[in-house]
């Protein structure tokens, strides 16, 4: 065994996550698979939108087994059916069993034809489970005769129950799927529809940590943040060699918009880390003399990072300015970036958007 690593995933403090760990090992990966117990809509769609599983799915072959015992959806399992159509190499499929047992798994497994990795832990293809929620995983990288023995458990697995493995536009598998809530958050509560990610406002205190910071001019319509190593793995808690972050924007109102995808945070040439914001497409740079843009990022309990963009000119923006300048002084070549405390925000630009967004015990 050439090396096992525990990792937990924590939304309060900084380390990996398990959409950073598999996104790894499907970099140099020729194939491989995974089995989840419950799946949901957006964790498929963030599983399929990184960058290396997407690839792997899509020319080397990734073969996905989810159950339907609880969570996973009919909703889930079009979006399964669909992204075979879509993807040449995936191949998804249902585990319909007929026991009274809890079909519970969470697995991965990558091939690059010298290394056999597994990726084991408690998160499920679901948004918590892959970004947001407490969870616990082992990367383990094989080889030679461990290697052999670990494939030849998953195959004998999937011999016993290929008759069962059923495609995800089956009938049954369907039927089945349609008692399920479709999100892991339901959990927590009485059993009914939940969003996968909240939108409501949470609870938020006083001394939460705030990042502000000038936005680099960067491609034309397209808003690229750049953060250096502090900021990346102290506000992000992510990992020096990359991972991911969930962002939500808010509007003028205060009321939050979808969380959009996960963004992948990676280190440049410049030696900063570098992330794209949606709330910015479409805007370009303003021109010389003007002023430079800003983000302002709050960081939530639940892992996800509220923000707002702000142009010069735009309601919010002198109230930023004059934070940074009291933070680090006026704006010079390199670029300002400061954490700053929540109630420091809200001494500074009181009307801020993203004060009514969240509430302060």
């Amino acid at each position: 065994m050439s090396g096992v690593r525990l990792q937990l995933q924590d939304s309060t403090a900084g380390g990996g996550k398990l959409l950073d760990a598999l996104s790894l090992a499907a970099k140099t990966a020729k194939s491989g698979g995974g089995i989840f117990a419950f799946a949901s809509v957006g964790g498929i769609k963030m599983f399929l939108a990184d960058k290396y599983l997407r690839r792997l799915a899509r020319k080397g072959g990734f073969e996905l087994i989810v159950g339907v015992d609880a969570i996973t959806n009919e909703k889930a399992l079009e979006k399964l059916a669909d992204a075979a159509g879509e993807l040449g190499k995936f191949s998804p499929s249902v585990l319909l069993h007929d026991t009274p047992n809890l079909m519970h798994s969470k697995l991965c497994w990558f091939d690059d034809g010298t290394t056999f990795t597994l990726v084991v832990g408690s998160g499920n293809l679901t948004p918590g489970g892959l970004l947001t929620h407490y969870e616990a995983f082992v990367c383990a990288t094989l080889k030679g005769a461990e290697a052999k023995r670990a494939r030849a458990e998953i195959d004998a697995f999937l011999t016993r129950w290929r008759h069962r493995l059923l495609p995800p536009d089956d009938a049954d598998a369907i039927a089945r799927a349609k008692k399920n809530t479709g999100s892991d958050r339901s959990l927590l509560k009485a059993m009914k529809p939940a969003p996968e990610l909240p939108t409501e406002k949470l609870a938020v205190k006083a001394e939460a940590e705030v990042l502000v910071a000038e936005i680099s001019k960067n491609v034309d319509e397209r808003t690229q943040m750049d953060v250096g190593i502090d900021v990346f793995t102290g506000f992000f808690g992510s990992r020096p060699e990359g991972g991911h972050i969930l962002i939500q924007p808010v509007d003028d109102s205060g009321t939050p918009g979808e969380v959009e995808p996960p963004r992948a945070i990676f280190p440049t040439k410049s030696h900063n880390y570098r992330f794209e914001a949606q709330a910015g497409a479409g805007r370009k740079y303003p021109a010389p003399g003007k002023g430079r843009p800003f983000g302002v990022f709050v960081r939530l309990p639940d892992g996800v990072y509220r923000y707002r963009l702000i142009w010069p000119g735009e309601i919010g923006h002198g109230e930023v300015d004059a934070l940074l300048t009291e933070q680090l002084g006026p704006a010079k070549a390199r670029m300002r970036r400061e954490t700053v405390s929540l109630a420091e925000l809200a001494a500074a630009w009181p009307g801020c958007p993203l004060l009514k967004a969240i509430s302060v015990p």
